[in-house]
């Protein structure tokens, strides 16, 4: 392996949750197959691949890992990335930006050491508790723990950690996997064991210890999620870190916004258009220097005397819209 390589090994072997082990062998995979003349065709698409097996985990929006192993055992049968395939790099084309990345990977580094709270005031940490004091004193929760388990086998559904889990809450509460089904243990313990901590406000046991559920902020690839337990009185600015919370979501890309400041994008992107569709007509036209920068700041509406750097940004503006 080349020296680029190596840099690249090392990149992936410093971002969270273990990823030399998970996604190393489909990396070198991929980075083979990259250097294999007979996928020239397909180099492009495996580079995309292979950047964002290099992204922070949790800016992926699809799996990667699996997309990667599909990738090279076709390609090492002889074929050719399928059309559908292609569609979905071509919107992962542009990667989350270099700050954005910094910024979730130092985010990941604090939950793979347990702490899932950095974006939490300490001085909050009372409420939780508090409320932990409680649950874990509570005689009734230990009873109808205990009737849970007359009934079921919790023992079966732990993880290797010893900890059985919730259902986990999604967007608008949409969720694939929660449909009633009364066919097999797992599908019946399920369902029984989600009203049991929707009844004490947690998101699990962990043997016989209750897991209360806590004040969260997690990043996701598409943004911010705030998860505040319906026990918790919630003061912005006293439980959450606001300026760190704020600087992970600014690295994103979030733009300013207001009334006037959404007035005005509107503008620019409107004259971004126009300054785009008339250079492609500059182009066909093969006018140069001088009377392309006057034709397309004319057709555009813009002031003859607007700058060809300023031209060229709406221009490359115009072509991303």
């Amino acid at each position: 392996m080349n020296a680029d390589f190596a840099l690249e090994w090392e990149q992936l072997g410093k971002l969270a949750f273990r990823r030399h082990e998970k996604v190393g062998g489909l990396f070198k995979q991929v980075s083979c197959l990259m250097g294999n003349e007979k996928h020239l065709q397909d180099r492009k698409w495996l580079s995309v691949i292979k950047s964002w097996l290099l992204v922070p985990l949790t800016l992926w929006p699809v799996d990667f890992g699996g997309l990667a192993a599909h990738a090279c055992k076709r390609l090492q049968s002889g074929k050719h990335l399928e059309s559908k395939v292609i569609f979905i790099l071509q919107q992962m084309h542009e990667l989350p930006s270099e700050k954005a990345q910094v910024a979730i990977s130092e985010y990941e580094k604090f939950v793979q050491q347990g702490n899932y709270e950095p974006l939490i005031r300490p001085e909050s940490k009372c409420k939780y508790a508090t409320q932990e004091k409680e649950v874990l004193s509570s005689r009734k929760l230990r009873k109808e723990w205990k009737e849970l388990k007359q009934l079921f086998n919790a023992d079966k559904f732990r993880d290797p950690k010893g900890i059985i889990r919730r259902r986990m809450a999604q967007e608008r509460n949409f969720r694939p996997d929660w449909h009633f089904k009364w066919n097999t243990n797992k599908e019946r313990f399920q369902p029984a064991f989600d009203a049991f901590c929707y009844r004490w406000n947690l998101y699990g046991m962990e043997g016989d210890k209750p897991l209360l559920l806590k004040l969260s902020v997690n990043p996701t690839a598409h943004g911010l999620m705030i998860v505040i337990p319906s026990y918790w009185s919630f003061d912005f600015k006293r439980d959450l870190d606001g300026p760190t919370i704020n600087k992970i979501h600014k690295a994103r890309g979030a733009l300013r916004q207001g009334p006037q400041m959404s007035k005005w994008r509107l503008q620019r992107h409107k004259e971004a258009l126009r300054a785009y569709q008339a250079n492609q007509r500059a182009q066909k036209l093969k006018l140069r220097g001088k009377k392309r920068w006057q034709f397309i700041a004319t057709k555009a509406s813009l002031p003859l005397t607007t700058e060809a750097r300023i031209l060229r940004r709406l221009i490359n503006e115009g072509a991303r819209l």
